[in-house]
């Protein structure tokens, strides 16, 4: 969708769709979704697919992934050829963390391919150079010292007993965030492709200075990451952490990452880890002030609105 929504197109049918995926438009000027006239194909991960909405929704494209399509309808390839021959095709690719062994799409590959299939490259290459241009300048203001990041990916249950650890540097965009922002990894060196569950004594061995919650900042609000701190703090062994006695926690979107996300987790990471050079983090991507906001929100809208 984030693909989709940063080349100025609004999507008609939804894999499923959170309230909370939102928050990231709702964060730009002019920018509206309506929620209403977004149709779900999918109510839930075990409710399955309905190939009558398919038919309903009349799309020219779907962007979807169809190993993925495949693996949550249980369809077959004829089931998936008659969508394709009679509603339209189905063009995507899982940029989450590679699958099985086909190719696999950086974020900017996936998205330049989605420019060409909506005839928007130059919308695309404005968006090469904002995020270019963003990146430079967050990246010239880091320290030489960076701190080490355990990075937990969908969740950070602290009552699970273990928990899916991930390779910052791992080919996967889910902690591209992380990467981009030159931080070290707590698990270099383990190079799983999606995640590796860890228990309480990894965990503590490894000790890091934070702990980094991939997609909390799409999933969650503050109030209930802070919930989740509380909960840590309060927990018998994860209390003797590091990053939970300093409160060293550091939230950064994933799962949907796409272009417009991708400056939010940016700017929300930098300010979390370096509150000196960046400023105090408000807890929310709508609360940062103008003054410290590290991209043109209004430079934003004008690329999705083809005003460049």
């Amino acid at each position: 969708m984030d693909i989709a929504m940063a080349l100025g197109i609004k999507p008609s049918a939804m894999m499923s769709l959170e309230e909370e995926q939102l928050k990231y438009y709702q964060a730009l000027p002019n920018i509206t979704f309506d929620l209403g006239s977004v149709e779900t194909l999918m109510a839930s991960n075990n409710s399955g697919f309905d190939k009558e909405v398919f038919y309903e929704v009349d799309a020219d494209v779907h962007l979807m992934d169809p190993r993925i399509l495949k693996r949550y309808s249980g369809w077959d390839n004829a089931e998936i050829e008659e969508i394709e021959r009679n509603v339209g095709p189905i063009l995507g690719s899982l940029i989450r963390f590679p699958y099985d062994r086909d190719p696999y799409y950086t974020l900017y590959e996936a998205f330049e391919k989605a420019a060409k299939i909506f005839q928007r490259q130059e919308r695309y290459d404005a968006w090469v150079a904002l995020k270019d241009e963003v990146f430079a300048e967050i990246q010239s203001r880091l320290p030489d010292n960076k701190p080490t990041v355990g990075a937990f990916i969908i969740d950070f249950d602290v009552e699970s007993k273990s928990f899916r650890a991930g390779e910052i540097y791992a080919f996967r965009n889910d902690t591209r965030t992380l990467r981009k922002l030159g931080v070290n990894s707590a698990f270099k060196g383990d190079s799983y492709v999606r995640y590796k569950k860890i228990g309480y004594e990894k965990l503590l061995d490894v000790d890091p200075e934070y702990i980094g919650l991939t997609d909390n900042l799409t999933t969650a609000d503050n109030e209930s990451f802070q919930q989740t701190l509380q909960a840590a703090k309060n927990h018998e062994t994860l209390s003797e952490l590091t990053a939970v006695q300093n409160e060293n926690f550091v939230r950064s979107a994933g799962t949907n990452m796409g272009p417009i996300i991708d400056l939010f987790s940016a700017e929300a990471v930098a300010m979390q880890l370096y509150p000196n050079e960046f400023g105090e983090w408000p807890g929310s991507i709508g609360d940062v002030p103008t003054e410290l906001q590290l991209f043109d929100r209004y430079r934003v809208v004008d690329i999705i609105n083809g005003e460049i």
